[in-house]
C-alpha cells in the first residue's frame, strides 16, 4: 500500500529504512562515543583475509543484546584484515558482562556469521588507547633496543600481568633520543595497524620523547619483530620502516 515502508521490522524494531538504514541498530560505542544508525565514522578499506587464530587482537564491545546473547566489537586491525566487526557471542563471554566501551583482548575464529570472538577477555578500563580516547600512563623499563634498525622493546610488571607481553617501541616515538636496556620509561600503549600493541606519549628519565616522524623521515609503518631481532642487528637489512 501507499506510504508503506519499504522493508519489514528489523531485528532491532520497525524502521522505515529497514535492518541496514540510517534507523539501524540502535545506539553503539565507536569511536570513543555512542553514536546511531549512520553516525559511525568511515573506515578504511579491508583486505579480508583468514582468521589466524594465534593472533591476539584489542578493541571495545561496540553493542551487545543480553536478550539475544550477541554482539560486537570494535576493533580497527580485525576490520582491516576481515572486512566486517568481529561477532561475540555469549558463549565466549565466560561470565564477564559485555557492556559497550568495554575494552576486551580476544583471538579470531570463522564462524558461521564470518569472523568471530574467541579466548575472550576484559582489560582494565584505560589499559590502551582505543578509538582516540587515551589509555592509562605506565611506568616501566626499556627493555631491549636496536640503534641500527630503530626499535625495541619496553615492559613493566603492570603491562606483564595487563597484556602478559613487552610492549613495541618504535624510534619515531622518541624525537631523536637513544634509549639503553635498563632506562626508565614512561608510556601508554595503543594498537598498530596490524593489531599489535605499541609505546606512544613516550617520556624517558622524564623528559618527553615521544612525535611525529623522526630525524629520517620514517613513517612508522607497522611491523612485527621479536626480541631477537632487537638484540642482534645486521648491517645487511634496512630499516623494516
Amino acid at each position: 500500500p501507499r506510504g508503506a515502508a519499504p522493508f519489514g521490522p528489523g531485528p532491532f524494531g520497525p524502521g522505515p529504512c529497514g535492518p541496514c538504514g540510517p534507523c539501524g541498530p540502535g545506539p553503539m560505542f565507536v569511536g570513543g562515543a555512542y553514536v546511531t544508525g549512520g553516525g559511525a565514522p568511515p573506515r578504511p578499506r579491508p583486505s579480508q583475509g583468514k582468521a589466524d587464530r594465534g593472533t591476539i587482537y584489542y578493541g571495545a564491545i561496540k553493542s551487545y543484546s543480553e536478550e539475544r546473547g550477541w554482539g560486537h566489537i570494535d576493533c580497527p586491525a580485525a576490520f582491516q584484515h576481515f572486512g566486517k566487526d568481529v561477532f561475540l557471542l555469549r558463549s565466549a563471554l565466560a561470565g564477564h558482562s559485555a557492556s559497550p566501551g568495554t575494552l576486551v583482548a580476544f583471538k579470531v575464529v570463522q564462524g558461521q556469521k564470518g569472523p568471530q570472538a574467541a579466548d575472550f577477555s576484559v582489560l582494565p578500563e584505560g589499559s590502551f588507547g582505543h578509538a582516540g580516547a587515551p589509555g592509562s600512563l605506565y611506568s616501566g623499563e626499556v627493555k631491549s633496543f636496536n640503534e641500527d634498525k630503530g626499535w625495541g622493546f619496553v615492559t613493566s610488571d603492570e603491562i606483564q600481568t595487563t597484556f602478559k607481553k613487552d610492549i613495541f617501541l618504535h624510534r619515531r616515538e622518541l624525537n631523536g633520543v637513544i634509549p639503553s636496556a635498563g632506562d626508565a620509561i614512561e608510556f601508554s600503549v595503543e594498537q598498530g595497524p596490524s593489531g599489535q600493541l605499541e609505546a606512544k606519549n613516550v617520556q624517558l628519565g622524564g623528559v618527553g620523547a615521544g612525535g611525529g616522524l623522526d630525524a629520517g623521515g620514517d613513517d612508522g609503518a607497522d611491523f612485527s619483530p621479536s626480541h631477537e631481532q632487537a638484540r642482534k642487528p645486521r648491517a645487511a637489512r634496512s630499516s623494516p620502516y
